[in-house]
């Protein structure tokens, strides 16, 4: 990428007009160690890792890195929170008394479904959905902080 580009994709940062994608290319750009050092560099850097770096009392600043066993630790909580949430779903209808509590009903793409299997069934396969996507949010949330930190890193 010319340094023209890469003014212009950190331009369109600051703009708010970047895709997610084009966010992580110029994450990946500005850590890389043949980063053009221009000034627009400079400040994207300064902007993209500017929460992990946090000033002391004597208003120096120090780097906040995490280790790997503090990761999976972060992934851990995230993986125990998705199973709680399905295990409750899955135990908390199991707990109810027996007896009528009304109809159980799904509209899907505006057909009624009433048999209470099917939504039961439905309802527990977006929960599992949920819970997968959720450990993919954490995954890459994960990953998008060691891109930062990676690319404040590589400003000391």
């Amino acid at each position: 990428m010319t340094n023209d580009e890469l003014k212009i994709l950190i331009g369109r940062y600051f703009n708010g007009e970047t895709s997610l994608d084009e966010e992580k290319l110029l994450r990946q750009l500005l850590a890389a160690k043949d980063c053009p050092d221009i000034e627009e560099t400079d400040e994207a850097r300064a902007v993209m890792a500017f929460s992990l770096a946090t000033p002391d009392a004597t208003g120096e600043t120090y780097k906040t890195t995490t280790t790997v066993k503090q990761r999976k630790k972060h992934l851990v909580w995230w993986n125990c929170a998705a199973a709680a949430i399905v295990a409750a779903a899955l135990i908390i209808p199991a707990l109810r008394p027996s007896g009528s509590y009304g109809e159980c009903v799904a509209y899907v793409n505006g057909t009624r479904i009433d048999d209470t299997e099917t939504v039961t069934a439905m309802m527990f396969s977006e929960l599992g959905e949920a819970a997968k996507a959720s450990n993919q949010i954490a995954y890459d949330m994960t990953l998008e902080w060691h891109q930062m930190a990676d690319a404040f890193n590589a400003l000391n």
